[in-house]
């Protein structure tokens, strides 16, 4: 697929096109949205809403406001309620405070930032 196919397939999906995708070399424009559909977009063995809350636990314990914001919208688009959400911060926020044993504990992101963001 060219460039502007491949930002078409986006756009029919998002609306727009990411920066994250706009930045990427030809080189690997393609197969990066290929694996981000298999992965986050397609149906799988675990459910679109699931793989929803884990990514956005996965971005708030990476203190990334902006994948926190894009995962939280995501997982209502596919129905995950407020308390979901709310449940997928916490579990972020406690495990992330825990020691491990394997190396030092470290805070996931501030509370306020564990709070899940009003539409």
């Amino acid at each position: 697929m060219t460039r502007e196919e491949i930002f078409r397939d986006i756009e029919s999906i998002f609306g727009s096109v990411p920066a994250y995708f706009r930045r990427l070399p030809d080189s690997s424009l393609d197969e990066e949205w290929e694996l981000y559909k298999r992965v986050e977009v397609e149906d799988t063995a675990i459910g679109r809403k699931q793989k929803q809350l884990i990514c956005l636990a996965l971005a708030a314990a990476n203190n990334c406001q902006y994948c926190v914001f894009y995962h939280t919208e995501a997982a209502r688009c596919y129905g995950a309620t407020e308390a979901e959400i709310a449940d997928a911060l916490a579990c972020t926020e406690r495990l992330c405070s825990w020691p491990c044993g394997r190396r030092a504990p470290r805070r996931a992101t501030p509370h306020a930032c564990l709070r899940p963001i009003s539409a």
